[in-house]
């Protein structure tokens, strides 16, 4: 289907004869169909320029973020860097701290063995000392049942002695 004749292009023809008027319509008419698929291509043409213009813009866009990423990625390091010697000087100290820790533990685990020793060597020599009060106290407290009853021994020997003194006294 072809485009719509205009009115002005059947007035251009109204003098010619049926063959050179249809022969210049179809001319017209393909002339017609050049122009509009020109246009089409400059349409085409048109959207793949501002297509461009836009990727070119994204393009610079991206470059600036990208400029400005390296700028951060480049500051990152330099941080990075300081802080990884701090890092390692705080490693190294904790390091230092750890072993002095270990060596402290160590001292204590040496002290607590040795109070240990001599708590368990004064609790031998408190029992020894107990064992040997608790035996003086047994020969004395037997020492003093014997004088007891030695001296109850010698005081029933005076009561009869004295009863008998009496029994005497009394005879006489």
């Amino acid at each position: 289907m072809g485009t719509p004749v205009t009115q002005d292009d059947l007035d251009s023809v109204k003098d010619a004869t049926i063959e050179e008027a249809l022969a210049y319509l179809e001319t017209l008419e393909r002339e017609r169909r050049g122009l509009l698929k020109v246009g089409v291509i400059f349409r085409s043409v048109q959207r793949s320029q501002i297509q461009q213009r836009d990727a070119e813009r994204e393009v610079a866009r991206l470059a600036g973020e990208n400029a400005t990423a390296a700028a951060a990625l480049q500051d990152l390091q330099t941080r990075i860097a300081g802080e990884q010697a701090r890092l390692d000087g705080l490693v190294a100290d904790a390091g230092e701290t750890e072993r002095r820790l270990n060596a402290a533990r160590l001292a204590a685990d040496e002290e607590e063995a040795a109070i240990e020793q001599r708590l368990k060597q004064r609790r031998a020599d408190a029992d020894r000392a107990l064992t040997e009060l608790d035996r003086t106290h047994r020969e004395r407290h037997e020492a003093l049942e014997a004088e007891e009853r030695a001296l109850e021994a010698k005081l029933d020997a005076l009561r009869v002695t004295l009863r008998d003194l009496g029994a005497k006294a009394a005879a006489l």
